[in-house]
């Protein structure tokens, strides 16, 4: 009785060193609550939430039997936005998870969408703590927690390929299976060649091809010769829906290549130009992931997950940056759902976001506020 009176006097004391009860409240309470809803509701409601995952575990299902993943590249089959229409290797990296009980498997995808997002910001060198409750809070990290989506993989990636940026056979292949997975993160590789790391593009490049020949192999190249159509014919279905240029200014066909194409020679530019000056190596990567988000034809809004790359890399203290995010909130769901505003809104944020993090960085090591522990001291391990 006497070490467990002991036990909670120690956490007592532990937790007010954390910061004030309102800071608590705030950033640690409400966003375990929030997220212990959402745990509560998928176990009680099964198959009300995840949609990203039932997409992956059926084509998971069907690589793992050497079938074709895809639907045929028709308007009509495509207009719901419950297929699959990703790279094969990416169902057979799932396909651990899809052999499990429904239930246990969207409950372990829900955890692991979870840890990715706060591994992710431990590893950009977010060592306040308020800071990963806080971007709990906002509505892309619970969207693609929520659904499954792979935007808390990719975050967690790009985290990676930073993190361990300067060892090549780690950053490499981390780069590679993000540019994969979605095709749209290809400015990882221009970040890459900008920062001089020209063998680690290299490689990252080389193990590209490897995932993606591979993957086709697997499933005995099935679909391969449909595919760029497939995804031609996606974009043009779902532009209009999501967040994106090509979907705000309503563009198709040749209009719409020719936008894409303008502003991924654009997304080159910048990277090459912030990888030159100070903090080069930040701004760039900063850049690119902003050039990614912005030349992508499709933009949903779990996909702005990515801009805590940014935040974490030139804020990694509190700051009012981390709080930019929650604006989200006014247009929390996954599609623009063709409206106007809400993509002018969306992508207002994403670049007051982006263009104050280009900033020069702030100090790791700013006084903490009071009741905080001090730069010295270990924080918690989220």
């Amino acid at each position: 009785m006497g070490s467990m009176k002991s036990a909670g006097e120690r956490l007592a004391v532990r937790m007010r060193a954390l910061g004030q009860p309102w800071e608590l409240a705030v950033f640690l309470w409400v966003p375990f609550l929030l997220f212990a809803v959402v745990l509560a509701a998928e176990v009680h409601f099964r198959g009300s939430s995840l949609g990203d995952w039932e997409i992956f575990r059926g084509a998971a299902r069907s690589a793992l039997h050497g079938h074709s993943p895809y639907p045929a590249a028709d308007p009509s089959a495509l207009v719901h936005n419950d297929r699959f229409v990703y790279p094969p290797i990416t169902a057979l990296l799932v396909s651990p998870l899809a052999v499990l009980p429904d239930l246990a498997g969207q409950v372990l995808v829900l955890l692991l969408a979870l840890a990715c997002v706060l591994l992710a910001l431990r590893l950009l060198g977010v060592r306040d703590w308020r800071c990963y409750g806080l971007a709990l809070l906002t509505a892309p990290v619970l969207d693609t927690v929520s659904l499954g989506a792979l935007s808390s993989a990719m975050l967690l990636g790009v985290a990676a390929a930073w993190r361990y940026r300067d060892r090549p056979y780690v950053a490499a292949p981390v780069t590679a299976l993000t540019a994969v997975a979605k095709l749209f993160a290809w400015p990882l590789f221009v970040w890459l060649l900008a920062t001089r790391r020209l063998r680690t593009a290299f490689v990252a490049a080389a193990v590209s091809v490897v995932l993606l020949v591979g993957g086709w192999a697997a499933i005995g190249f099935a679909g391969l010769r449909g595919y760029p159509h497939l995804l031609r014919v996606l974009s043009r279905v779902e532009a209009v829906q999501s967040y994106s240029l090509v979907g705000l200014f309503r563009l198709e066909g040749t209009a719409a290549t020719v936008l894409t194409a303008l502003l991924a020679v654009a997304v080159v530019v910048a990277v090459m130009f912030a990888a030159r000056g100070p903090e080069g190596d930040r701004r760039a990567l900063s850049v690119a992931v902003a050039g990614a988000l912005l030349a992508t034809p499709v933009l949903w809004l779990h996909y702005l997950v990515l801009l805590f790359v940014p935040i974490a890399l030139a804020r990694p203290r509190l700051s009012a940056l981390w709080f930019a995010p929650l604006a989200f909130w006014l247009t929390p769901v996954a599609h623009s759902n063709g409206s106007v505003w809400r993509t002018c809104f969306a992508l207002a944020v994403a670049a007051l976001i982006v263009l104050r993090s280009l900033a020069p960085a702030a100090s790791a090591a700013a006084a903490p506020r009071p009741g905080l522990a001090a730069p010295g001291r270990a924080l918690p391990q989220p």
